[in-house]
């Protein structure tokens, strides 16, 4: 039976009080909103500080390969993290995503090349794993075909997170053998980039469309389904942790506010339908850590992929009705642009859906558990 802690370790309370001011000093909400309306949509100075000083690039990647050698535990509280204060950029697809796809193909010469760059800072990933029509089931419509010693990539994916701000691409692909993993450069003149309109602001998709595009393959070329399952499901738990932490500043926000909101001479924070309001919020944001605490702590066993399913399936139903909850104690002043909260209930309609509903993964515990 597999033993696991379910209360964070002294060595994750530390790395959380660390990301946490150095998110609130990088990324304050008007700082936030300048990222929002620039080019490239992030902090680079501040990602050249995640990898430098932080080291938070290396956390999941094994020490051989220049990381630190821990799990999705350590990633978790830094996506959690991330959360709470919506920090743009690629991090998702390159600490989590591509570190998982890399790490679970098994190809240690691709790892020796791209990890350690990872590590630096200097890889910035993105992984397709999703046709143009968003299934979280389906392959990309990607066709890789032998070329010589190499393969030729062609077709589209959709929805592809941090694509835009990658310079190194991992794509699943159909090959003659089944499905594979191959690595491309999103510069070549045969691979097309467009950003596609998005709820978030704070996280942008891209559509790719590859026409005969070099790509070398990641593991075995029949080996991508496996590879593609471990990444979605690691995938769930990390959109999972920055739910928590957007949940938990949505709170925070709204009790805040109540706390200084008057009204008949009294703040509204002593009312009785808006303490009932907050207890049900908190509550329901404690089901939903919970949840990413167990996924966390069972990660690599036969337990994992409906914990997965489980956690996700949870921050995403909880999580956005703390967001609804919250700009409806904010009054009128929560529908508009200029009340922060609207960034948080979009980046919780957005994570709900991503990777699969709460719907999708119910339907995945049945499968998984045998129901």
């Amino acid at each position: 039976m597999h033993t696991a802690t379910l209360t964070p370790t002294e060595a994750q309370e530390e790395l959380r009080e660390t990301v946490r001011r150095f998110f609130e000093r990088t990324c304050p909400p008007e700082r936030l909103r300048e990222l929002v309306a620039s080019d490239t949509g992030y902090d680079r100075a501040a990602w050249d500080q995640m990898a430098g000083q932080l080291g938070l690039h290396a956390i999941a990647v094994p020490e051989e390969y220049g990381g630190m050698g821990y799990g999705l535990a350590e990633l978790a509280v830094v996506l959690e993290e991330m959360g709470r204060m919506l920090v743009p950029g690629p991090f998702l697809g390159t600490a989590l995503l591509a570190v998982t796809a890399l790490q679970a193909s098994g190809d240690e010469p691709m790892m020796g090349e791209l990890l350690p760059a990872i590590t630096a800072g200097e890889c910035r990933a993105a992984v397709a794993t999703t046709g143009p029509q968003g299934s979280w089931l389906g392959v990309p419509e990607v066709m890789a075909a032998p070329e010589g010693d190499g393969w030729l990539l062609s077709g589209r994916a959709g929805f592809v997170i941090d694509a835009l701000a990658a310079n190194t691409l991992l794509v699943f692909a159909a090959t003659p053998a089944g499905e594979g993993l191959f690595v491309v450069d999103p510069e070549d003149v045969g691979l097309t980039r467009r950003a596609l309109a998005s709820l978030d602001p704070t996280r942008r998709l891209a559509a790719l469309h590859l026409d005969r595009v070099p790509a070398r393959p990641v593991g075995a070329p029949d080996d991508g389904q496996r590879i593609r399952g471990i990444v979605t499901d690691h995938a769930a738990v990390g959109l999972a942790a920055e739910l928590v932490g957007v949940g938990q500043r949505s709170l925070d926000l709204a009790v805040d506010y109540a706390k200084n909101r008057y009204q008949f001479g009294r703040a509204i924070a002593g009312f009785q339908a808006i303490k009932h309001m907050a207890a049900e919020m908190a509550v329901s944001l404690e089901l939903a850590r919970s949840q990413l605490a167990y996924a966390t702590a069972v990660v690599g066993t036969e337990d994992f992929p409906a914990a997965a399913s489980f956690a996700k399936s949870s921050a995403g139903a909880c999580v956005f009705a703390v967001t609804v909850d919250a700009i409806q104690i904010h009054g009128g002043l929560g529908f508009t642009e200029e009340c922060d909260l609207h960034f948080y209930y979009k980046r919780a309609k957005s994570n709900q859906l991503m990777f699969g509903d709460e719907v999708f993964h119910r339907q995945q515990i049945l499968a998984r558990t045998g129901l």
